[in-house]
């Protein structure tokens, strides 16, 4: 009886353990749609996870500003992951399938940013 609740009580923890780091990770969306990122500055911490999503009418790549990372091309409605880490580039920018750079709604480069800098404070 007494190792069934030792087993028992290792299992609990560990559970909790797991359920513990995994809640302090966020994650968070940008829409990639025509001419723009939704949103355009995004405010993470280090082990979130940052989901990239093609709402666009066409295919597109979303690269770091330096190439460290890159989605490859994604399908209309296909989804990309990037695991935030210290280390990452944090600027992006949007090609189309063909490698096209893409421009926002005004003529700019489409582009966005992710940010270790605490969201500001509502007054």
């Amino acid at each position: 009886m007494l190792k069934s609740l030792r087993t028992g009580g290792f299992a609990l923890a560990t559970a909790t353990l797991c359920f513990a780091s995994a809640a302090q990770a966020a994650n968070h969306t940008v829409f990639i749609v025509d001419g723009a990122y939704f949103p355009a500055v995004v405010h993470v911490a280090e082990g979130d996870n940052v989901y990239f999503t093609n709402n666009s009418e066409d295919g597109h790549v979303v690269t770091s500003a330096n190439g460290e990372w890159t989605s490859g091309p994604l399908a209309v409605d296909a989804r990309f992951r990037l695991k935030i880490r210290e280390i990452s580039d944090l600027s992006f920018s949007g090609t189309d399938a063909s490698g096209a750079p893409l421009t926002d709604f005004d003529g700019n480069p489409m582009a966005g940013e992710l940010t270790f800098e605490a969201l500001p404070e509502l007054e």
